[in-house]
């Protein structure tokens, strides 16, 4: 039996967006954002060295890198290499997730494998869309609103490209952010979780009591 991670979806659908002016970014700035640590699994090395295919099409917008991890020196240096280093922030470990992600236009996960990412149920929480390789789990997360949301792992170029449109493209984010908000609540909540639990225990005493 399979029982999915629960989240608070109230604490998330709830927060105030974080000003990204204490990340860094100038006044008038619009952010994708990335939380998780800054390892070879999370895909960011192939992110940034696409980091132009995203960023051209998007004036407006800054890629913030949320966590940190063994990867960090080298993601700088592909940063500083891409052409759109002013654009790219490294903001480390931050306990305002909630925040960030209210602030955000929309998250961005390039992990090459996952188990079950917790970030896009918590991003689902918060209203947000997400773009995100088809890793283990995203798909499940994601149901009926998968495909316009993710792209095949190692997709290095359909992944830039799927950013820059839907960060691009306000009226199908927001829908997307409203739908997976509403599946997040529905199937995900943390009285979802706690409901699997309990149902699983219940069968197991009456097994225990059959024996």
């Amino acid at each position: 039996m399979v029982i999915p991670n629960g989240v608070d979806v109230a604490a998330f659908a709830g927060a105030v967006p974080l000003d990204l002016r204490e990340l860094g970014l100038p006044l008038g700035r619009r952010g994708i954002v990335y939380i998780g640590r800054l390892h070879k699994q999370k895909g960011l090395q192939s992110l940034l060295a696409n980091a132009a295919r995203f960023l051209g099409p998007l004036p407006n917008h800054d890629l913030i890198l949320v966590g940190d991890g063994p990867e960090r020196r080298s993601l700088e240096q592909l940063a500083r290499e891409s052409g759109f280093a002013e654009r790219i922030h490294f903001v480390g470990w931050r306990t305002s997730v909630p925040s960030l992600l209210a602030a955000a236009d929309l998250l961005v996960l390039s992990s090459r494998w996952e188990g079950m990412p917790n970030v896009i149920l918590e991003a689902m929480a918060a209203g947000k869309a997400v773009v995100a390789t088809r890793a283990e789990g995203v798909l499940e997360l994601l149901g009926e609103q998968a495909e316009p949301q993710t792209v095949a792992l190692h997709d290095e170029a359909g992944l830039a490209t799927r950013i820059a449109e839907l960060a691009a493209d306000v009226s199908t984010r927001e829908r997307l952010g409203r739908l997976n908000q509403a599946r997040a609540a529905s199937t995900f909540s943390l009285a979802a979780m706690v409901q699997q639990y309990s149902r699983l225990y219940e069968t197991l005493a009456r097994l225990g009591e059959s024996c």
